[in-house]
């Protein structure tokens, strides 16, 4: 019997001391950058979980495999240019990923460079 009541304290003192699960929601985001000098920055939220808990994503630490494509901070992402990335938010010693997509916003002076497929 002593031994059962070990084996429940060690199982859960490991438990107690496993890093949390975390998930970052959405797992993958599509956004858009303008490239022909506006000043629109475009912004989506990522939510983070830890066990099904949302964190206050000013307690993770953000980044971004490439800061040129999109930005993260503080659970914010912030698309550069045209491209693919992943963000990563890490929180006490877990990480979780979300792959971003960013495409050109198409707008007039975009159409009026390209060639028709009638010409």
């Amino acid at each position: 019997m002593r031994k059962i009541w070990l084996l429940i304290l060690l199982a859960l003192s490991l438990s107690a001391c496993s890093s949390p699960e975390l998930v970052l929601e959405p797992a993958h985001i599509e956004m858009l950058v303008s490239l022909d000098g506006e000043e629109d920055d475009y912004y989506e939220e990522v939510i983070l979980k830890s066990d099904g808990e949302v964190i206050n994503s000013r307690r993770a630490k953000w980044s971004s495999e490439n800061p040129d494509i999109a930005e993260a901070h503080n659970g914010w992402i912030t698309s550069k240019g045209v491209g693919e990335t992943t963000v990563t938010a890490t929180y006490r010693g877990s990480s979780a990923k979300c792959t971003v997509e960013v495409k050109q916003k198409i707008t007039s002076d975009t159409r009026e460079g390209e060639e028709s497929p009638n010409e």
